[in-house]
């Protein structure tokens, strides 16, 4: 999701892994090494989408998710950041990634132990 909002900003790849893109950075495009890292294992605990850590910039020191992203990028609030990349993508980010919750297992206290 953050690659895609990255090139809808005009940021291009500089070279792309099996577990990572790689662009300049952001806050400094002119550097000649890049030094942003957007991971393909968003590393995200599957429960809260603020845990997501997907993105590192080495040369601003900035990291998080897509929120801490445009949240600096833009200097925006939390709720701004969601209806700037709403905005962006086209699509609301929440709904977008929000989980399918596991269904609850069938449970009955009046059940005896042995079932």
């Amino acid at each position: 999701m953050l690659n895609e909002l990255l090139q809808q900003l005009g940021h291009t790849p500089t070279a792309t892994t099996q577990t990572r893109t790689k662009y300049r950075s952001p806050w400094n495009i002119e550097e000649k090494t890049p030094s942003c890292f957007v991971f393909k294992d968003n590393r995200w605990d599957g429960i809260n989408p603020l845990r997501e850590f997907n993105y590192k910039d080495n040369s601003s020191g900035n990291g998080g998710n897509i929120f801490h992203f445009v949240m600096n990028y833009f200097n925006l609030s939390f709720v701004e950041s969601k209806k700037k990349i709403s905005e962006i993508l086209g699509m609301d980010y929440q709904e977008h990634n929000r989980p399918t919750p596991n269904q609850a297992p069938s449970f009955s206290f009046n059940q005896s132990k042995e079932q």
